[in-house]
């Protein structure tokens, strides 16, 4: 009967240290992956950071850009009105005059 006590100690023993090799196996695996994990959002925040900086910069761009298009376009509106003005300037000039109304 020691004997056999003896032999399904050695048993339990062995179960025991394959458990704990097993269970170091998988906390190993666990935490290998889980810092890959941590690691990767790490840089997929870094990647949301900078498109975040270059869309506020394309945006700055962009209102840069639409304040020089309205300046351009206020100032050809103005060369236009003035164009027009001296042409019509011209076209007064041109004009036959007749001392009695007829042409």
């Amino acid at each position: 009967m020691m004997a056999v006590r003896l032999g399904s100690g050695r048993v339990n023993y062995g179960i025991l240290a394959i458990a704990l090799v097993w269970s170091l196996f998988i906390y190993y695996l666990f935490s290998s992956s889980l810092s890959d994990c941590l690691d990767e959002s790490v840089r997929l925040r870094m990647a949301v950071e900078r498109k975040d900086r270059f869309l506020e910069l394309l945006r700055d761009q962009n209102d840069d850009l639409k304040n020089k298009l309205s300046k351009l376009h206020e100032a050809s509106k103005r060369d236009d009105e003035q164009k027009t003005g001296r042409e019509r300037m011209f076209l007064v000039k041109e004009l036959p005059f007749s001392s009695n109304g007829t042409v």
